[in-house]
């Protein structure tokens, strides 16, 4: 999938949070 291209954006992870935290875990979720 072309996921991690659109995980490090931000606003998308509120798309695919699941997917998200297992790809970067870096990413600002609340």
């Amino acid at each position: 999938m072309s996921m991690p291209t659109i995980i490090p954006s931000g606003p998308n992870t509120l798309n695919f949070p699941d997917m998200n935290i297992n790809a970067s875990d870096t990413t600002p979720k609340a």
